[in-house]
């Protein structure tokens, strides 16, 4: 890791990643300067040593603000922000929504409401899902849903789904390069989940890379 002096510069978030890449080449082709955050900084860079990689320091606030001296734009897979140039609360916060996306699957409307509320308090996003992404979703889950539930974010799979409609829909959003992690709540009870569900989604969890 080498440190940039320059002023002006581009911070990528993933920028070793299959999306924070593309936009991490596109900038350097442009003739800026690039960093990134990461979670595996000593990770081989598809681009040698022209983008600075440093580590999510989100629990050393002092190191993760030092990391981002002379960024401009912090830019990522779902959008792009100005750097602030305050520490404190306030600034973690904008830094967390600018990262983390959270994909919502629950079987009440309700719940997934109060769901985006405490992301939405704690700076974390709550991205909505494309046409396509929806559509997709639709055609993975059980055909007695696909006009009843809905596949924006959150994904309310309302409570006649059963466990392969929570495992496919995790599965799905586990692989979308816009969600960090999920969030599943199975409230109230459902009647039609059984008690192999908790055993399913932690398998995934562990096969996967995302919380």
């Amino acid at each position: 890791m080498r440190a940039n002096s320059i002023h002006e510069v581009d911070l990528v978030t993933g920028a070793f990643g299959y999306s924070g890449r593309y936009i991490a080449r596109r900038l350097l082709n442009d003739g800026r300067l690039v960093r990134t955050l990461t979670n595996h900084p000593q990770r081989s860079s598809p681009f040698n040593t022209r983008v600075d990689a440093f580590p999510f320091n989100f629990d050393r606030p002092g190191e993760l603000v030092r990391s981002l001296e002379g960024v401009e734009i912090m830019a990522g897979a779902k959008k792009s922000i100005p750097v602030l140039r305050t520490v404190g609360t306030h600034f973690l916060g904008i830094i967390r929504w600018a990262l983390i996306g959270v994909g919502i699957i629950t079987a009440s409307g309700g719940h997934g409401a109060l769901a985006v509320d405490a992301c939405a308090a704690q700076g974390l996003a709550v991205p909505p899902f494309s046409e396509t992404i929806q559509e997709e979703l639709r055609s993975r889950v059980a055909e007695n849903l696909r006009a009843i539930a809905s596949f924006a974010n959150p994904v309310d799979l309302t409570g006649s789904a059963m466990d392969s409609d929570f495992v496919q829909t995790a599965q799905f959003l586990s692989d979308l390069p816009e969600v960090d992690c999920i969030l599943l709540l199975l409230l109230p009870y459902l009647p039609g989940i059984s008690s192999d569900l908790a055993g399913r989604l932690s398998l995934m969890a562990l096969r996967g890379k995302k919380p």
